[in-house]
């Protein structure tokens, strides 16, 4: 998905930039229903706003936070919408926002490839490094 709009964010890439999932992982960890209800939300949201720190990204939606922290164990994800599960529509805006930022920037280039879907391992491998769960 791209983004016409304008995205407020830091001019500096952030130091966790290797370690953020690939968009192949990001569809494999979002449900198509978070998916497309969050396109949704992007296309009808106006002011579209991410900063980060050495752990963390932080996307502002209107009246909404969604937070992607980096830790030990891999990305967790947290907002204040109060999504039963942390793969809110609003944690994957931030993720397209931040993928967008990428591509414009031009930050993505020694950023991995994204990984087929039949050349990944399992998805509870993938869950893992992404700090699910492994329920949804």
């Amino acid at each position: 998905m791209s983004i016409q709009a304008a995205i407020e964010h830091p001019d500096t890439p952030p130091p966790w930039l290797e370690q953020w999932p690939s968009e192949a992982e990001m569809r494999t960890l979002f449900p198509e229903g978070i998916r497309r209800l969050a396109y949704r939300f992007l296309g009808a949201e106006r002011r579209k706003r991410l900063r980060w720190s050495a752990e963390r990204l932080i996307a502002e939606f209107g009246h909404q936070q969604a937070t992607w922290h980096l830790g030990a164990d891999g990305w967790r994800r947290s907002c204040t919408c109060g999504y039963i599960h942390d793969r809110c529509p609003h944690a994957y805006m931030a993720a397209c926002l931040f993928q967008e930022v990428m591509r414009r920037k031009g930050w993505g280039s020694s950023h991995r490839a994204a990984v087929p879907p039949k050349a990944a391992s399992s998805s509870r491998v993938r869950e893992r490094r992404l700090g699910g769960d492994g329920g949804t």
